[in-house]
C-alpha cells in the first residue's frame, strides 16, 4: 500500500525480506499524520497473507519517509503490486509489526487481495498461452 498511482505487471508475493530503518521510528499520531500528509512524506505498509495459514493479513513491514521508498522498491523489485491508497495506509500504518488486521479492515483488504489473486491469474494465464 503506498500513496503511489497502480502499477502494472506481474503480482506475484515472493518471501517477506526485513528492511532495517535508517534511523528510528517516528511517534505517531493524528496530528503527526497530517503534518506528513500536508508536507508529502510517503508512508508505505506492506502486509502479508498466507491463505489456509492465516486468519487475517499481517503487517510485516511500516514506514513512512526514506524507509517507506525503501519498502515501495523492494516490493516493485519483486513484482509485488503496490496500491495506492492513502487512507488504507494511515490505518494500517498505526499497527505494530505482526501485527494482524482488524476485522474493521477485512473487506477492503479482501477487494485488494481478490484483485491481485485475478492479476495473478492473468499473468499465469498469458505465460502458459
Amino acid at each position: 500500500m503506498s500513496d503511489l498511482p497502480p502499477r502494472t505487471g506481474p503480482a506475484k508475493v515472493p518471501p517477506a525480506e526485513r528492511v532495517e530503518p535508517q534511523s528510528g521510528r517516528a511517534g505517531s499520531g493524528d496530528a503527526g499524520d497530517r503534518r506528513d500528509r500536508r508536507r508529502g512524506i510517503r508512508k508505505a505498509v506492506a502486509l502479508e497473507y498466507h491463505h489456509g495459514r492465516q486468519r487475517a493479513p499481517v503487517v510485516t513491514a511500516s514506514g513512512r519517509g526514506e524507509l517507506a521508498e525503501q519498502i515501495i522498491a523492494l516490493a516493485r523489485r519483486h513484482g509485488v503490486y503496490v496500491q495506492p491508497d492513502p487512507d488504507l495506509v494511515e490505518l494500517l500504518a498505526r499497527l505494530d509489526l505482526g501485527t494482524a488486521i482488524p476485522p474493521q479492515l477485512y473487506y477492503v483488504v479482501a477487494e485488494i487481495l481478490a484483485f491481485v489473486y485475478k492479476l495473478n491469474s492473468a499473468q499465469a494465464g498469458k505465460a502458459t498461452s
